[in-house]
């Protein structure tokens, strides 16, 4: 399967969520249903080993779910497959 490849306005919400995490310690994700929010903090958890280095954060994610279904989809189709 090949590797997905982030819609211009998902780029913008990956790029706004690295520069929130470069001034503040929590941070909010939010995108309307259906845009690829399980694709961009994918993207994020992928990278993170190389980001927490240049902003100086934890090397941990943490990822919360409403839904088993949410979890499900998360893990049989992006982790299984990386970003």
């Amino acid at each position: 399967m090949p590797k997905p490849i982030l819609r211009p306005y998902q780029m913008d919400a990956v790029y706004d969520t690295l520069e929130a995490l470069s001034r503040f310690q929590k941070v909010l994700f939010s995108l309307p249903t259906g845009a690829g929010k399980s694709l961009c903090l994918a993207t994020l958890a992928a990278e993170w080993p190389n980001i927490c280095g240049q902003y100086g954060l934890p090397d941990r994610v943490l990822w919360v779910a409403q839904r088993d279904e949410s979890v499900g989809f998360v893990d049989d189709d992006l982790l299984h497959d990386p970003v």
